[in-house]
């Protein structure tokens, strides 16, 4: 059965062969998930952006990456992601490396600077940056479990839909 280790390293060797930032989407239902191993369910206090989850998790993983799960009980399904940098262990790692931050205050202090000078880049640094906490990273692509066997092989198939399913 897969643990929340076996799922990390699905999402990793996904993310190097697809690049981009992959989700994996898992039914309450799949038994080939060791739901009891993953333990408590928390996100640790941290903030999340809102995707129509009822809660989210968090789990450690190999080097400083976390597993981060999206809990939807409504629909009976969860999307996983991994993140590149664990947000209990570095939350600025954080920030800088799986969201949008560093983008928007780099596009926020130019146009602030253009137009209003030093103060502008300052200020349009810290708009930009507050922004972005609204705007998550949207998956690039979305996969479900094909196949897995007892030996650990397992093949994983990419979820074709019109729209983002983790805004669904």
């Amino acid at each position: 059965m897969l643990n929340e280790h076996d799922i990390a390293a699905m999402l990793r060797k996904t993310r190097q062969d697809n690049r981009g930032r992959p989700w994996l989407l898992v039914e309450f239902t799949d038994t080939r998930i060791d739901w009891s191993s993953l333990g408590v369910c928390t996100n640790h206090g941290l903030p999340s952006i809102d995707h129509g989850q009822a809660t989210d998790c968090r789990w450690s993983v190999e080097g400083n990456e976390s597993l981060h799960a999206h809990w939807h009980p409504k629909k009976g399904i969860v999307y996983f992601h991994l993140d590149r940098c664990d947000p209990t262990q570095d939350p600025i790692g954080h920030l800088i490396t799986d969201t949008y931050i560093p983008h928007a205050a780099g596009l926020g202090g130019v146009i602030g600077g253009l137009s209003l000078g030093a103060w502008g880049a300052v200020g349009g640094s810290a708009l930009g940056a507050i922004a972005a906490t609204l705007i998550a990273p949207k998956p690039t692509s979305t996969w479900k479990i094909h196949y897995y066997n007892s030996e650990h092989d397992w093949q994983l198939r990419q979820v074709v839909q019109t729209r983002q399913p983790a805004y669904a």
